[in-house]
């Protein structure tokens, strides 16, 4: 079994228009790089943590956190400071003055965060996911509370929010999909059918539509918001680490193991393989530009970050060589 721990972000991506790049729009490129392979482009040797590119192809800057183990990336864009989060190896971490700066808001019950879920309108209210299961702040990080009734295994590798509902709340955890109608309180399996559920995903369109990506078999989907499961077609037997999707839901990708970039265009229930030169690598993160749909990026195993132009038919690199990139996403 491969064994490999990513966070899926979704309808996430770059500025509108072929020629768009990193500094246009106000957005910038942040990645959480877990671990490097040689040189990596804009540091150090064997630098890892949080980077960020500003403005042309390649070039990528270390935030000042660094040789940290890092999982995933989240944003609160609200009406207070906006604000960066980490998870990373020595728990949760947070910038205000984006990513010039960090600071841990985790104890040491808490050394390894797997994920970040900031509530989307209270920003003191953040989830965590970890090898010990899910806590929650309601504080903005002066105290946790372990959310862990219902779990039968508490590894829990990422969140993900109902948008209609900020009490509805889903768990991939080391045995199934879990789903809380409470804030977490209370959890219960949805009896997705697999194990080591890496990636999850509910649809822009339809949020009662579900759908995971997993270690040992591919991809399932819920259209009634985890009552029942059933197969994406052409996604048999591939492990699915990365899910992304255009805002619209009119378009998603799945990505995993060798397995290219894959593309359904009915709501998950049917996929197929794209062209492209990423067949060889693990792809741990995609993303897709929230106003150009044809504008994807990938974080690879290794391989650093690579992106798309025209919808995922042809790749080309986009820096950060011989990083292993477990998130991708674009912030202001």
């Amino acid at each position: 079994m491969r064994w490999i721990c990513v966070f899926t972000l979704a309808a996430l991506g770059l500025f509108p228009g072929d020629a768009a790049r990193g500094g246009e729009g106000g957005l910038r490129m942040f990645a959480s790089v877990f671990s490097v392979r040689g040189s990596v482009a804009g540091s150090s040797t064997g630098r890892f943590g949080a980077f960020i590119r500003n403005g042309d192809d390649t070039t990528w800057q270390m935030s000042s956190l660094s040789n940290v183990y890092s999982w995933g990336l989240a944003y609160f864009g609200g009406a207070s400071a906006p604000r960066y989060y980490l998870a990373a190896g020595s728990g949760v971490q947070r910038s205000t003055d984006g990513g010039k700066s960090w600071r841990v808001l985790t104890d040491w019950r808490l050394m390894e965060s797997l994920s970040i879920l900031p509530d989307p309108v209270d920003s003191a209210v953040i989830y965590t996911s970890t090898p010990g299961g899910v806590f929650r702040t309601r504080d903005d990080g002066v105290s946790w509370q372990g959310l862990h009734n219902g779990f039968r295994r508490p590894f829990v590798q990422s969140l993900a929010m109902d948008p209609r509902n900020r009490q509805v709340i889903y768990a991939a955890a080391e045995d199934d999909l879990y789903r809380s109608t409470d804030g977490g309180e209370n959890w219960k399996a949805t009896g997705v059918g697999l194990s080591h559920v890496h990636s999850i995903l509910c649809s822009p369109a339809e949020p009662d539509r579900i759908i995971v990506g997993a270690e040992e078999w591919g991809v399932r989907l819920s259209s009634d918001g985890g009552g029942t499961w059933r197969d994406g077609a052409g996604t048999a037997g591939i492990p699915i680490y990365a899910l992304a999707s255009t805002p619209d839901g009119s378009a998603i990708y799945a990505a995993g193991w060798e397995s290219g970039v894959l593309r359904s265009t009915d709501g998950g229930e049917s996929w197929q393989k794209l062209g492209g030169t990423l067949g060889g690598m693990t792809i741990l993160s995609l993303a897709v530009h929230p106003e150009n749909p044809r504008h994807l990026v990938a974080g690879a195993d290794g391989e650093g970050v690579y992106e798309s132009l025209d919808g995922g038919q042809t790749w080309s690199r986009a820096g950060l060589m011989g990083a292993k990139v477990t998130a991708i996403r674009f912030y202001p």
